[in-house]
């Protein structure tokens, strides 16, 4: 009798204490978890000390982009790009072209994060400028396109009062006013494109926002800067140029030691398929352009059916000087 009591003694002893090591067990896995966001929280935390400090080990060693940022950025957006014309033959181009955008800017996020890019908006986008390094450096913009909008100007002069702009626009009645009133800039009235002739263009309304289509005589750019520029750096160029972007960005990209170095360029992108054969091959041009690694693309906003970008260039000394490395 004395055994068996025993041995039920023994049994709820055992019982007793699996229910409390149980209890233990789930007071710690709620603990755990009730910790859980706070940790998560921290961990958080840790990882934007993280950036903030090698964004900061940057700054002090004076140089805005390394070497190896540059050149990841590179390979990244070729081979983006070499992808993208493999599969052209085999989907539609603008099914590839649609989605381009996107993998641009997931090349480009980690340069953007580094750099203390300058946000300038127009009444419908917003553009991008790099500032200098140091205080004081020559500043001169160029605007190809106005539309009846020279705000983003406006905020570089408010910044960078010393500023040259010199601009082009088919309208002389409100951009050109626009252009030499409200900014004090030299205005040209006129298109541009890579050559001269005559080509369709879009033209502003007099009386509405709307666009309409027009044969216009086109200066070269080659001429336009010749006469106006001369051999100043251009440190940002605006190019929104209504289609004429398909054949001005090969020539500046394969013919940059006949123009001045243009060190920052905001361009749009129009409806590819309305300008062929160049429109279709905007793919080519953007792979022939990372290939030469000179202009680095950043971003690319989607804006229905076309692009607006931000490109730097990163190889010659001059901008790199100015604006990359002291």
């Amino acid at each position: 009798m004395r055994i068996q009591n025993l041995k039920a003694r023994n049994t709820l002893f055992f019982v007793f204490i699996f229910i409390v090591v149980a209890i233990v067990l789930i007071r710690a896995l709620l603990s755990s978890e009730k910790h859980e966001p706070e940790e998560s929280g921290r961990m958080e935390k840790i990882r934007e000390l993280e950036s903030l400090r090698r964004m900061d080990a940057v700054k002090e060693s004076g140089t805005r982009l390394s070497e190896k940022v540059i050149e990841s950025t590179f390979t990244c957006h070729f081979l983006t790009f070499q992808k993208a014309l493999d599969m052209v033959p085999k989907d539609t181009f603008q099914k590839v072209y649609s989605f381009i955008g996107n993998l641009i800017n997931g090349c480009g996020r980690n340069a953007m994060n580094l750099l203390p890019l300058m946000g300038i908006r127009n009444d419908d986008e917003m553009k991008h400028f790099l500032p200098p390094i140091k205080e004081g450096e020559d500043c001169n913009i160029v605007t190809l396109g106005i539309g009846r909008d020279v705000k983003a100007e406006l905020q570089l002069k408010e910044k960078y009062p010393h500023c040259r702009f010199l601009g082009v626009d088919p309208d002389a009645e409100v951009s050109g006013r626009m252009f030499q009133q409200d900014l004090g800039g030299v205005f040209v009235q006129g298109a541009v494109g890579a050559t001269e002739g005559e080509f369709n263009a879009s033209i502003i309304n007099k009386d509405n926002l709307q666009y309409h289509q027009e044969t216009l005589r086109h200066y070269s750019f080659q001429n336009l800067i010749d006469k106006y520029n001369g051999n100043r750096l251009i440190d940002l160029i605006f190019i929104d140029i209504e289609g004429a972007e398909f054949h001005l960005l090969p020539y500046i990209i394969d013919y940059s030691e006949r123009i001045p170095t243009i060190c920052q360029m905001n361009i749009e992108l129009h409806f590819p398929e309305q300008y062929p054969p160049m429109g279709n091959n905007i793919l080519g041009t953007l792979f022939r352009m990372t290939s030469q690694e000179k202009f680095m693309l950043l971003y690319a906003e989607a804006a229905g059916p076309f692009y607006r970008m931000f490109l730097i260039n990163v190889a010659n000394p001059e901008c790199h000087r100015i604006y990359i490395s002291n």
